[in-house]
This record gives structure tokens, sequence and C-alpha cells, in this order.
């Protein structure tokens, strides 16, 4: 049951007056959450192309259509985002302000996810993520496959994880 002080959350597509709050979102996370997996070289390597042109580049990516992006917002303020590959199954990234982590944003947005794969008849999704968020994926249902990576436009080498679960399994 939720509190009467605990902030309400919607989840929703996400708009194109969201891009620039889900951009700081997303440097927010890299630098927040990225640091328990990476070293700082690497995450100002994945951090360093979220500029004006990747504003751009995410709003075209947002309007697009081939990509479902849901936003997690607190009036109408956006607190996370994550966005799934309608072809393919591939969750591409699930991010969520640091100073809002452990409140259950990310798992709304998980399982609204989950939701949007099961109503496009994908049945498995798939998620490269840092070793360092690997329990809230398997709290969700989401197994390890093994380790990957993951090449930035920049030529930076992430080392992932791979996960997967059923969108039927829970």
């Amino acid at each position: 049951m939720r509190s009467m002080h605990e902030p309400k959350i919607e989840v929703r597509p996400a708009r194109s007056s969201d891009v620039e709050n889900m951009n700081a979102v997303k440097h927010a996370a890299i630098f927040g959450i990225g640091a328990e997996s990476y070293p700082v070289a690497q995450l100002s390597s994945w951090a360093g192309h979220l500029d004006a042109g990747h504003v751009h580049e995410l709003a075209a990516r947002v309007a697009e259509g081939s990509l479902c992006f849901l936003v997690a917002t607190h009036e109408d303020v956006v607190m996370g985002y994550g966005y799934l590959d309608l072809g393919s199954g591939e969750l591409g990234g699930l991010y969520v302000r640091p100073d809002r982590g452990r409140e259950g944003i990310g798992g709304r947005l998980v399982e609204a996810l989950i939701e949007v794969a099961r109503n496009a008849g994908i049945e498995r999704l798939r998620i490269d993520v840092p070793g360092s968020v690997r329990g809230f994926f398997e709290k969700h249902g989401f197994e390890f496959r093994g380790p990957s990576s993951r090449t930035l436009g920049c030529g930076t080498v992430l080392e992932t994880i791979r996960l997967e679960r059923g969108v039927d399994e829970g």
C-alpha cells in the first residue's frame, strides 16, 4: 500500500518534450551507478557524447517508432526511462536518476516494458548491463547468460553481462 507521502510515479510513452530530461537522467546514471563497474575514463567515454547532438539523435529515435521509449515521471519530471527494440526484443537501456534509486522506479519501467513486449508478440527479452546491476534484473526474472561487451561509438569497449527472460516468465 502506498504511503500518502510516497511520490506518485507515472509510467508512460516518452514524448519529444522529455528528451532533454532523459539525456540528463542517462548522464547521471552513468556516473552515479556506472561508477560501480567502470573506471572514470570509460565512464567519460560513455557519457561524453551526451551533448546537444545526442539530444537531437535521441529525439529522432523517440519519434521514429521502432524503439519503444517509456519514461517514469513524478509531476511530469523524468525520473527514469527505458527502451525496447520492438524488432529484436533487446532492452537497449534502463536508466534511473541515482538520487531516486531503490524507490521502485526501475521495477515499474521493467514491468511496463515487459507488457509492451507481450503486446508486441515478443517472446524473450535480452539486455547487456554492467555487472553491478545484475541483482536488480534477476529480481525481475532475468537470468544470467554470460559475459558480453558493448562497443561505444567512440570505440571504447565496456565489459557487460547478458541477461534474458521470457516475457511470460516471472
